[in-house]
């Protein structure tokens, strides 16, 4: 498959060169200016590399391909210029991140070598973000499916979360949605330091020791603080750490701070946290809702509260099925909570089905501490 290119120069007989010479090597496309190169690339072509002009009415080469990166920020960027100002190579390579330059006129057989360079820079980048990404994912994933089997009180919730989450992340349209998944999914490490006791008096409503009520305050900065000495997790970090800000500026930490200057993802977290926490405390989502709704444009933002309502409805109620813990496969989704005996929560209710979970499962069966059946979401 041919990699896409965007040509963008304000001379057409220098773009039907272009497509000319390179059509038959790469998937062309161009645009005659900055603002038209831009509405290309809000296409839903991903593009690998980048050509711009530098002289150009209305907005210049570097310009152009500055705003680009927040469009594509994958693509690699070349700048194309007549022109070999010192100053225009400083200002491109620092403001446009301009892997290469090609000097006006140029042989197609140059342009063909530098465009083919330009790829395989994109394709190393490329595969450097996705290893990582993937690793990144992976640990998460398996560090948050730890916690949610050694404390289900705290952590059996962000299976909960991380789906409320992904639904409102598509609704927004959001390309980079691990970001938001890795948030869902570590927003609340930093519970790990306060005892069991204060995790159930939250759990259950109760007024806090005014102790535990300092701990559970800064429960986020103790996460800001772990997940930000993560490569390339600085965004996330920032947004644990103002998840409880209130958006009239209250709450937590105590830094000036309220509407649109909370960072976006901190007040799409504090909705879904906070329905969660009443939706389980009252057992019934309407009411959650409603609780929200009465601290709108105090505690949350409208916006988010709206988004959330509307993500809602994507919600599938399949009903529940009882199933042998023997005949469980992985992928399943519990439907209620598992609890022993004497009552101990073992799993919380929307934690998938993991090799560990059943091996966890089947163990506390074998000491027939609970019951051999359990209930699952039906397909």
């Amino acid at each position: 498959m041919k990699h896409s290119v965007l040509l963008v120069d304000d001379e057409p007989n220098v773009l039907r060169a272009f497509r000319r010479n390179l059509r038959e090597e790469f998937d062309v496309h161009v645009a005659e200016s900055g603002p038209k190169g831009l509405e290309v690339l809000d296409s839903e072509v991903s593009f690998s590399v980048i050509v711009s002009d530098m002289q150009m009415p209305d907005m210049n080469g570097i310009e152009f391909l500055e705003k680009s990166k927040s469009v594509q920020p994958n693509a690699v960027r070349v700048m194309l210029t007549g022109n070999a100002d010192q100053q225009t190579a400083i200002d491109a390579i620092n403001q446009g991140n301009i892997f290469r330059f090609i000097n006006k006129p140029s042989t197609p057989q140059f342009v063909s070598e530098t465009l083919h360079a330009a790829i395989q820079q994109y394709q190393l980048s490329t595969l450097e973000e996705d290893l990582l990404e993937n690793t990144l994912r992976s640990s998460i994933e398996a560090l948050s499916e730890t916690l949610a089997l050694a404390s289900p009180e705290i952590f059996g919730r962000t299976s909960r979360l991380k789906g409320h989450v992904t639904r409102c992340v598509e609704l927004l349209g959001v390309k980079e949605t691990w970001r938001y998944e890795a948030l869902s999914m570590l927003c609340l490490v930093g519970l790990v330091s306060m005892p069991d006791e204060a995790i159930k008096a939250i759990n259950q409503g109760q007024r806090l020791d005014a102790n535990f009520v300092q701990m559970y305050n800064h429960h986020p900065e103790l996460a800001h603080q772990l997940i930000s000495k993560i490569p390339r997790m600085e965004d996330v970090a920032n947004s644990i750490r103002y998840q409880n800000k209130n958006f009239n500026g209250s709450g937590f930490p105590d830094v000036e701070m309220e509407g649109s200057n909370i960072p976006v993802a901190s007040r799409l977290l504090k909705v879904i946290i906070d329905f969660d926490h009443y939706e389980s405390l009252f057992g019934n989502a309407d009411i959650a809702m409603k609780k929200l709704e009465a601290k709108s444009g105090i505690y949350y933002d409208p916006k988010f509260i709206e988004l959330f309502k509307k993500s809602l409805k994507f919600i599938t109620h399949t009903g529940e099925e009882l199933i042998e813990i023997a005949k469980l496969d992985t992928n399943m989704t519990l439907a209620r909570d598992v609890e022993t005996e004497a009552g101990t929560l073992l799993l919380s209710k929307g934690i998938r089905t993991s090799d560990a979970v059943i091996s966890r499962l089947k163990s506390f069966q074998r000491s027939k501490s609970i019951s051999d059946r359990v209930f699952i979401m039906a397909k």
